[in-house]
């Protein structure tokens, strides 16, 4: 195993801890390399040098928006016949991507199961194609992008904790209205068309795809995918926001939600026509698109797993 080490510095732990990234190398045993990066302008020169030295293996040090630019930046610049194996340490602030993947514990624990030379399990995982040249795993509209734009509002620093409040209060305003309902739930106007098949509704609470099936918070929504190879797992919701706030516990369960007017299928293409620009979170960053918008399959990647990792399914064996 030949391994490519990629910590993102700005990604929260290492803003915590700037001594992560050295105990990090340490615990690497000089089985790779190391490749800072700064941001997204980094990636292509930083996967260049991967590649250059033969990795098979990129670990990704960062949260769910590096891995998003990671994986962009990997299917854009590598040979898609030798797309190197990922593994993905818990480094941000979102690490939902990880987690959907059966990683658990510290960065230091989860490289050291890497490295140790003990069997690694294996996933495969199918990208969601944004656009013409963005890749990620974890798109939503509509509610779910107002609920990214509310958690990060504010001077409070985003964490987990400040993420539940942004929920509770936001099933609070589901009930109750207000400023606050009106900012989160705000409706996407949209015809649905799902590998050539028109949804019934054109008004929709929110718009949820994902290639992971976890999508946060505890939250599993898209579990689907997991049954569905070769396919990412669109969700739309158009009842009232009471209505689906009332559903949330069934959701955190793994089950869709039950009420009328929720619609969803695994999916190969959407074609997203709205009446106006679509602003939408991919892996906890906001994007405002045109008012026409698809989202195709991306290639497979394969994700390692430790050995402690228990995923649904979709598991390739060590």
């Amino acid at each position: 195993m030949r391994i490519a080490l990629l910590p993102n510095v700005q990604s929260r732990a290492f803003r915590e801890d700037r001594k992560l990234i050295d105990e990090l190398w340490r615990t690497a045993q000089g089985k790779g390399t190391l490749l800072e990066t700064n941001g997204v302008g980094d990636l292509p020169e930083a996967l260049m040098d991967a590649r250059e030295f033969g990795a098979d293996t990129i670990v990704i040090a960062g949260g769910d928006g590096t891995v998003s630019q990671v994986t962009t930046a990997l299917l854009r610049t590598w040979p898609r016949e030798s797309l190197p194996k990922l593994y993905v340490l818990h480094c941000g602030t979102m690490n939902t991507v990880s987690k959907s993947t059966g990683n658990r514990g510290t960065p230091q624990d989860q490289l050291q199961a890497l490295v140790s030379g003990g069997p690694m399990g294996k996933t495969r995982r199918w990208p969601i194609q944004v656009g013409e040249s963005r890749w990620g795993w974890l798109f939503g509209a509509g509610l779910i992008a107002s609920y990214i734009e509310e958690y990060e509002r504010g001077p409070e620093p985003t964490s987990p904790k400040k993420a539940a409040r942004t929920l509770a209060s936001a099933v609070a305003a589901a009930f109750t209205g207000g400023e606050l309902h009106d900012r989160l739930f705000e409706r996407v106007s949209a015809e649905v068309l799902v590998d050539g098949h028109t949804w019934p509704i054109r008004d929709w609470l929110l718009l949820s795809a994902g290639g992971m099936h976890d999508l946060g918070l505890g939250f599993r929504p898209h579990m689907a995918v997991l049954d569905h190879p070769e396919h990412f797992h669109l969700l739309g919701v158009g009842s009232t926001a009471a209505r689906f706030a009332g559903d949330l516990l069934r959701i955190r369960m793994g089950r869709l939600p039950r009420r009328s007017l929720v619609f969803d299928a695994p999916a190969r293409e959407v074609r997203l026509t709205a009446t106006k620009p679509i602003r939408y979170n991919l892996d906890g960053e906001l994007e405002v698109g045109t008012s026409k918008l698809t989202l195709r399959v991306g290639p497979p990647l394969t994700f390692l797993l430790p050995p402690n990792a228990k995923p649904p399914s979709n598991k390739l064996g060590p």
